[in-house]
């Protein structure tokens, strides 16, 4: 992994907890406070960092610039499903038990809702790119048929 790569990786983890604390902060008019505020940041950072490890594995597949758009515009479209997702995870928990439980608790389910919903858009728009890629490789004029896939008619 080159350096530009784990440059992006980390301002990804950073983008996500001022994002998503941000949008709670702007929405609904409040920030938590003391450890799960902690939590959440810990855990909206630590999804920023698996959802960009997981886009550049999945963008690392594919060449060609349709390709290439259909994977960005699945993270741009998924990333703020998974956001969402991930600040409502910690409230199915919140009344299960101490607050060092929730601590441990929240940053894992955080992690666990946002980055399968986007490992649902990349999975998505990766088979759209692999179609258009066996599509678009079907198609090209000039190019010479095999003998066997024409249908034998003796």
């Amino acid at each position: 992994m080159d350096r530009n790569h784990k440059v992006a990786i980390i301002l990804l983890g950073f983008a996500w907890p001022a994002a998503g604390l941000g949008f709670l902060a702007l929405q609904f008019g409040y920030l938590p406070s003391g450890l799960n505020l902690i939590a959440q940041a810990v855990g909206l950072f630590f999804s920023g960092v698996l959802s960009g490890f997981l886009y550049l594995g999945v963008r690392r597949v594919f060449t060609s610039v349709l390709s290439l758009s259909l994977v960005n515009i699945g993270y741009l479209l998924f990333a703020p499903i998974g956001l969402l997702a991930s600040l409502l995870a910690p409230g199915l928990f919140e009344e299960a038990g101490a607050p060092a439980s929730m601590a441990l608790i929240t940053p894992i389910m955080i992690v666990i809702y946002s980055n399968s919903a986007i490992a649902a858009g990349l999975g998505l728009t990766g088979t759209l790119a692999i179609v258009a890629k066996v599509i678009a490789e079907r198609i090209q004029p000039g190019r010479a048929r095999p003998e066997n896939s024409l249908p034998n008619h003796r």
